[in-house]
């Protein structure tokens, strides 16, 4: 936070969904004639932050009174009203389909209840916003994901980077301890063949899940590596200290670039988890719980596939995970509010939520 007079308790207890379902938070405390910025989330579909600090009774600020006038009264604030949860039913079915989400709002909410999701991924998510789901999603598994572009995502002294970037989430991840299942650190961080950088990456897991879990109580993910990144031996040879220290392990899945199906040499691409795990158990890592926070075409299907064929690709890879007991799920990129820079991943307003909606029943 950028010059804020208070702590950070101070600022989660009072902080308000805004009225406009923007992905804003406003913060009202009763501080004399101040603005101050908060730091906000980075990346276009990150949340952003103000707070409002607005005059209290007394003397506007900068000016004296004249004499025998009373001070000037700034009007009373306005009530931030809290958007209403909508009328309708919790979403009590199991399925290991699901969603990641990257933007807040009443629209977004109604693509998560057509979709039927047992699996969600928030980015950046405010306090409100993660409790309107969960209230929605009771029993859906929730990750939750703390935006950095490449540029901050640094691996020069990982056990600091990993520490300060645990407490990073934990600005979020407190507050929303029995609300989000738990948290991911870096985002496709590794590259195919960069030992010196999983040697790092490893030790900075290894320090976020500790000090996440250790200090702050919230799960930790390990892994979210880009599809195909990582071989699947070099898992346990490299990764094993963060797979121990995580509660959970993650990888993305994607088919091959370019391709039209999800299908297409599934072995080493959509289902590749199976080789991971099978060189986990061999290595005596064994019992590790995994969830697909990304899934889909490795180029997108809008303009490609029609909503029917991706529809029909994400049901065959959700009856290819209930066939295995070690993954949680997945989370299919994604929801995003026709953000034009995610255009050809995007499930908003398709008819592939309601396919898989109608699926997941």
């Amino acid at each position: 936070m950028l010059g804020a007079p208070v702590g950070a308790v101070a600022w989660r207890a009072l902080a308000q969904p805004d009225a406009r379902a923007t992905g804003f938070n406003r913060v009202v405390l009763p501080v004399v004639g101040r603005s101050i910025p908060v730091e906000p989330s980075s990346g276009a579909t990150s949340n952003r932050s103000r707070v409002v600090l607005p005059f209290v009774n007394g003397p506007v600020a900068g000016q004296r009174p004249s004499s025998g006038q009373r001070p000037a009264q700034a009007p009373p604030p306005t009530p931030t009203p809290v958007l209403p949860l909508p009328e309708r039913p919790p979403i009590l079915k199991t399925t290991k389909w699901g969603v990641g989400v990257y933007r807040e709002g009443n629209t977004m909410f109604d693509d998560l209840y057509t979709a039927q999701p047992g699996v969600v991924l928030l980015m950046d998510p405010s306090d409100g916003w993660a409790r309107r789901i969960r209230a929605v999603l009771p029993r859906a598994f929730i990750v939750g994901r703390r935006y950095a572009n490449e540029a901050s995502q640094p691996l020069d002294d990982p056990e600091g980077r990993g520490a300060a970037f645990a407490d990073a989430v934990a600005q979020r991840a407190v507050p929303l301890r029995g609300v989000v299942d738990a948290w991911v650190s870096y985002n496709e961080v590794t590259s195919h063949g960069g030992y010196a950088d999983y040697a790092r990456y490893n030790r900075f897991q290894v320090a976020f899940a500790r000090r996440l879990q250790e200090v702050h109580g919230a799960a930790a993910v390990a892994g979210n590596d880009g599809s195909g990144a990582v071989e699947p031996e070099d898992y346990p040879r490299y990764f094993a200290d963060a797979i121990r220290a995580s509660r959970y392990f993650a990888v993305h899945a994607y088919s091959p670039p370019g391709t039209r199906g999800m299908r297409v040499d599934a072995e080493w691409h959509a289902l590749r988890y199976r080789k991971i795990h099978d060189a986990l158990e061999g290595a005596g890592i064994r019992g590790v719980k995994m969830v697909i926070t990304e899934s889909g075409l490795g180029n997108g299907w809008r303009g490609l596939i029609g909503g029917d064929a991706m529809a029909a690709d994400f049901a065959w890879f959700t009856s290819e995970l209930a066939k295995d007991p070690y993954v949680i799920g997945h989370a299919s990129f994604g929801l995003f509010g026709d953000d034009e820079k995610w255009r050809a991943f995007d499930l908003h307003g398709t008819e592939v939520l309601a396919r898989m909606g109608a699926y997941a029943g």
